[in-house]
């Protein structure tokens, strides 16, 4: 089967063909035969079996690096595991709402992500229940993903930045107390006016610089 080089590659050949070993097609192109391209292949040139590094600070002339160079995410464990509270289950102020825990219906196992983004998932809640009229939630961490949101946040709660945490609600039905009324929620009264939401489904659960409910917490720690 012959293999076709364009006119690019005729000076290339010039040599070749006067020796005959292939042939010029119409000054335009060249032809050959599989095998006989193959041996006009040059020799592969070997890859460098070492990496050098030179440094010009603080006196050190250079080193050299005898193994192929490797990128890691840091230089001590991150935080993998989280647990927190997702929900207090007290008054929301930025909506003016309350979340009845004793209707609301939840997954063991919920996504974890960052800022409510549904294409940030930066771990995987293992454990959800409503313990003491709260939310409280615990699963694993993605630290070990470089270059994700899940490692900066391992990073930075390392550093002693502290994170809230969101619940996602959805299909839930309002019930709305005016002024002058009051509701019993989660062990608690609240005076209107205030809105209840009642049979929800949380389906995700957030990692949040600053929660709408002021009241939730996140701790990350190493497995």
């Amino acid at each position: 089967m012959p293999v076709v080089a364009t006119a690019r590659g005729q000076a290339a050949y010039a040599a070749a063909a006067a020796a005959g070993k292939i042939n010029l097609i119409v000054g335009r192109a060249v032809s050959m035969t599989a095998e006989q391209a193959r041996a006009m292949r040059p020799a592969p040139v070997a890859r460098p079996r070492e990496h050098v590094a030179r440094f010009r600070q603080a006196g050190v002339d250079g080193f050299r690096l005898a193994a192929p160079l490797e990128l890691k995410a840091g230089g001590s464990a991150l935080p993998d595991k989280f647990s927190g509270t997702a929900y207090s289950g007290g008054f929301v102020p930025d909506y003016e709402v309350v979340i009845d825990l004793a209707t609301t219906t939840f997954n063991q196992k919920l996504p974890l992500l960052d800022n409510h983004y549904r294409g940030g998932i930066v771990g995987v809640v293992e454990s959800a229940s409503a313990k003491d009229h709260r939310m409280v939630v615990g699963g694993r961490l993605f630290s070990d993903m470089a270059g994700s949101a899940a490692e900066r946040i391992a990073q930075l709660a390392q550093r002693g930045v502290p994170f809230e945490m969101s619940v996602g609600l959805y299909a839930f039905n309002t019930e709305h107390v005016p002024a002058g009324k009051s509701v019993a929620v989660n062990g608690q009264v609240f005076n209107g006016p205030v809105n209840v939401l009642r049979k929800g489904q949380v389906r995700e659960v957030s990692i949040v610089t600053l929660g709408a409910d002021p009241a939730t917490t996140v701790k990350v720690f190493t497995r």
